[in-house]
């Protein structure tokens, strides 16, 4: 039987069938794993797509941070040059001042000095302080026209803004 034709019609056929399977069974596998593969690149390249965006984000977030430290520091420097301003026409009125003014004055000076206290410390708690820093100009020019009254009071209702907005920020921690 192994020499007929049939049988050899069916040995070559069988063959054939098998590795026709084995082929179409090995494509399957890699059609599969093709599949597979596409999918995680595509994860990934989501994936990536975060990230890069995530980053971007940061990256941004570090600018205006940034900015925002900087513009702080200019209005940490400007104040200390009222400050030292006001300073120096304080020691200046000081030494020419009867005893009397010189108590007004020195009351005057102090309410000041608190004032810069509590701009820094709501500036270093991250509250608004602007409004405020750009009344200073105009203190050291009622303190140089000796309007110390007008001035006491400003600095005070300043002084009590500050402290409001500060006890507010307390509150709500």
């Amino acid at each position: 039987m192994k020499g007929t034709p049939h049988y050899r019609f069916l040995v070559s056929f069988l063959t054939r069938a098998i590795l026709i399977l084995t082929v179409t069974a090995t494509v399957s596998s890699l059609i599969f794993i093709n599949r597979k593969v596409i999918q995680q690149a595509q994860l990934v390249e989501t994936q990536l797509t975060a990230l890069s965006g995530d980053i971007q984000t940061l990256n941004t977030d570090y600018q205006e941070l940034s900015y925002e430290s900087h513009l702080a520091s200019l209005n940490t420097y400007s104040i200390e040059q009222s400050k030292q301003k006001i300073e120096q026409e304080y020691q200046k009125i000081k030494s020419e001042a009867s005893s009397e003014k010189l108590q007004e004055i020195e009351g005057v000076f102090t309410a000041y000095k608190k004032a810069l206290d509590k701009i820094e410390r709501n500036t270093n708690q991250g509250l608004a302080t602007t409004e405020i820093q750009n009344q200073i100009p105009s203190w050291g020019e009622k303190f140089l026209n000796q309007k110390f009254d007008e001035l006491l009071n400003t600095i005070n209702s300043s002084s009590s803004t500050l402290d409001q907005e500060y006890q507010t920020l307390l509150a709500e921690q």
